[in-house]
């Protein structure tokens, strides 16, 4: 009777001379990292950054007042008094934009194990946030968006960043109810430049603003850096490298101009760093901004803070609802400055 060795001899028949490697086992376990990257950046510097308030309804309101003009002041002792002209406190608004995102999950994926996350719900969830502060940070710089009331069938959306500055940088023209008016369609098209800086930094300090952060696009980014340059054109430069450490430095994180001292923050989401406008339509040379800002005079309102809500289950799936309610407010209309028409 035949022994049943037709299995060992055929794995004998596999066998090799050699030392078994690597390149010759089977079944060998993968190495899957139980980390997964994310690759699509999710810094917000603005929206991290400003500080938050609560709203109390979907208007926002604040006010805003200022100081007249000096005046030649010289009373003439015994004389009467003249009645000075008064000026009433201003009222700014924006009105909240909802925000939201949807986490969907078949309850076979939830059972199931996958590398690098536990719960795939939770992990949905988790990416629905981080896409929905990017969503936040472009609305608030990426777009140059005027406030939408809204009604039952059109959605609410604040007012941008750059709808509610009245201080531009080299003959930039704005109108009632801090609209800023731009080309938006190539003409006047321009590149970022130190002089650009310096215009909107001194029109800034004389209306009485102290700016703290210049915000830039990564390509505007690089033009700072050439402020090093003694000549940016030519490429001479005035980098500076560190003794015995054999580094060079060729950026800006602190720009210091008469005018005072601006931290240099480079933004993924503000205009001219994206592919679309406010519209929907393509970006185009002439749709970037650069924003001069007083950090302490913008703020966050929240109406409803980020938050998850379990939908209704209709499927054999599970549901997630996340969503936040805010607009952006600017205290000071005249606190920041905004440098338009630039280069994408």
């Amino acid at each position: 009777m035949a022994l049943p060795y037709t299995r060992a001899a055929a794995a004998i028949s596999n066998a090799v001379t050699a030392p078994l490697t690597s390149y010759d086992a089977t079944g060998m376990v993968e190495d899957i990292s139980d980390v997964i990257r994310l690759l699509s950046p999710a810094e917000t510097p603005c929206y991290s950054m400003f500080r938050k308030r609560p709203a109390d309804s979907v208007v926002v309101s604040w006010q805003e007042d200022e100081l007249r003009a000096p005046i030649v002041n010289a009373a003439v002792e015994g004389g009467a008094i003249t009645a000075d002209s008064q000026s009433a406190v201003g009222i700014l608004q924006n009105v909240t934009q909802l925000f939201d995102g949807t986490a969907e999950v078949s309850s076979s994926s939830r059972a199931a194990k996958f590398h690098g996350t536990g719960d795939q719900l939770e992990y949905q969830e988790m990416k629905r946030g981080k896409e929905i502060k990017r969503d936040i940070e472009m609305a608030m710089v990426g777009f140059n968006q005027a406030i939408v009331n809204g009604n039952t069938s059109t959605a609410r959306k604040m007012a941008s960043l750059s709808k509610q500055i009245t201080t531009g940088a080299s003959g930039q023209v704005f109108g009632a109810g801090a609209s800023l008016a731009l080309n938006r369609n190539g003409t006047g098209a321009r590149a970022l430049t130190e002089t650009l800086v310096l215009t909107a930094h001194q029109v800034a300090y004389t209306n009485g603003a102290d700016p703290n952060w210049l915000l830039v696009s990564p390509t505007d980014s690089l033009k700072v850096a050439n402020f090093a340059y003694v000549d940016p054109t030519a490429g001479v430069a005035s980098r500076t490298r560190e003794a015995n450490e054999g580094t060079l430095y060729n950026k800006v994180e602190t720009y210091i101009s008469p005018f005072g001292t601006l931290s240099v923050v480079t933004d993924r989401f503000i205009s001219g760093a994206n592919a679309i406008i406010e519209d929907g339509s393509a970006a185009a040379n002439g749709d970037g901004f650069a924003f001069l800002i007083n950090t302490d005079q913008c703020f966050v309102a929240e109406l409803q803070p980020m938050q998850s809500q379990v939908l209704a289950k209709t499927t054999h799936a599970d549901r997630k609802l996340i969503f936040t309610e805010l607009t952006l407010g600017v205290e000071i209309k005249r606190s920041c400055a905004v440098i338009g028409d630039l280069n994408i």
